[in-house]
């Protein structure tokens, strides 16, 4: 259970990029034949005539690059053309999503060709089309073209169709079992889920983490789905707001010292442009998302505690959070550690009336066969260390194994365990399988 603390400090963001191999888009316009449809990768302004120019007086030419088909290139009507941003990545061939721009024919394969700029830098796949790319005479394969690890995983993430399995569980605090101050919901069909921790102990804490789970689940159920990593950004961010919108409606004005509010951490499924699948994970207070992958365990999230205020750099947060997640004798902290350690659950960020809400964190993974996103209310991490976590995942554990380990651990008695601690308990486990397996 968290205790209500001023907000002090907004969450950082972390963005990823990968590379794969790389033309110069500098020496010229670039040549790609797939299957019999011959396109080109060209700068306007240098590659055109003053009068070929003239004709895309419509087109807005500062993105510097497009991907074109000369063969039925017509600019006033945006066919056979593709702007190129910085940062952009296009899957090319027979699926559809360019038809309107291009014309691939039976010799293209539904997804044959990946390209992504990174300024004048392209990164060009084959993504093991049946007829191969050719970039001028090179005749390019994936072996050929891409480190290998990196094929490997793109393939995997484009091609593979994931089902999802979601299970959950909950204990109520030993000290009021008549109340749960944590909420949760599971959409298996969306891919969606979230745990909620209603902060303090007094009453109405359980009614905001309940009207913040149905707000969300509400809206995760009426988005299909199908977004851009920017615009499924965004729409978490709105998701939590909207949340926070609705328990301040809902639980009204309060009196007195006390003003309920609610941790939240809920998780979402995409797919994006290249039908890559990816999870979004949105977070504020001290609710954790995990990442388990190839036997790891990896934090996702990072607490709004003010334990972690001094540590300067979100290297530097996640390396103290890990260490403090781990600790099980107070003296193997140094004295400011001890101190810090102690703070942990004096969080700076809620949603509600009592929770001063200004940021939400929010990353960003895309998803691997066997892959598992945990979600736990900190009844459980403050229980179990990150290491007993891991080894109750690595055995095949679920929610229900973490919440019964953590009761009994919070059973124990603190003088000898230091990790004991009386308090509600959730957790959420969603499985990511290959539907072939």
């Amino acid at each position: 259970m968290t205790n209500r603390h001023e907000i002090l400090a907004k969450a950082p963001k972390l963005e990823e990029h990968t590379r794969g191999f790389e033309l110069n888009l500098t020496h010229g316009p670039v040549d790609l034949e797939v299957g019999n449809t011959r396109l080109k990768i060209i700068d306007p302004h240098r590659d055109l005539s003053p009068l070929e120019l003239e004709k895309w007086r419509n087109v807005n030419t500062s993105i510097g690059f497009f991907v074109i088909e000369p063969a039925i290139l017509d600019p006033e009507n945006m066919t056979g053309l593709k702007g190129l941003r910085d940062g952009e990545t296009l899957i090319l061939g027979r699926h559809h999503t360019y038809d309107n721009r291009f014309r691939f024919d039976k010799f293209a394969s539904r997804k044959h060709l990946q390209i992504t700029r990174h300024g004048e830098i392209v990164s060009i796949w084959d993504l093991g089309s049946a007829n191969e790319t050719f970039i001028g005479q090179t005749v390019l394969n994936r072996a050929g073209i891409a480190k290998p690890a990196l094929a490997e995983t793109m393939l995997a993430n484009d091609n593979e169709k994931f089902r999802v399995s979601i299970e959950a569980a909950s204990l109520t605090h030993e000290g009021h079992p008549d109340r749960n101050d944590d909420s949760y919901f599971i959409n298996e069909s969306g891919g969606g889920a979230g745990v909620f921790d209603g902060v303090g102990s007094n009453s109405g804490s359980d009614l905001a983490s309940q009207i913040a789970a149905n707000s969300i689940d509400k809206a995760f159920r009426n988005h299909p789905g199908l977004a851009t990593v920017n615009s499924a950004v965004q729409f978490m961010h709105k998701a939590l707001h909207n949340a926070h919108r609705d328990i301040v409606q809902g639980i009204g004005e309060t009196t007195g010292d006390f003003q309920p509010a609610t941790t939240a951490t809920v998780v979402k499924t995409f797919e994006d442009e290249e039908y890559r699948h990816y999870a979004v994970i949105a977070s504020v207070g001290d609710s954790r998302a995990y990442l388990f992958r190839d036997g790891n365990l990896r934090m996702l999230t990072l607490d709004q505690s003010m334990a972690l205020a001094t540590a300067t750099t979100r290297d530097e947060k996640y390396a103290r959070q890990w260490r403090f997640s781990n600790i099980t004798k107070l003296e193997d902290l140094t004295p400011e550690e001890q101190v810090a350690y102690k703070q942990q659950n004096m969080i700076y960020g809620a949603l509600g009336p009592g929770g001063n809400f200004s940021s939400t964190q929010v990353e960003v993974v895309y998803l691997e066969p066997g892959d598992q996103i945990i979600l736990t209310s900190d009844g459980i991490h403050d229980n179990l260390t990150s290491e007993e976590i891991t080894e109750i995942l690595r055995h095949g554990g679920g929610s229900l194994e973490l919440t019964h380990r953590a009761q009994e651990r919070s059973r124990e008695d603190k003088m000898i365990n230091m990790r004991a601690k009386q308090d509600d308990m959730t957790a959420v486990v969603m499985r990511f399988d290959a539907k072939n397996n």
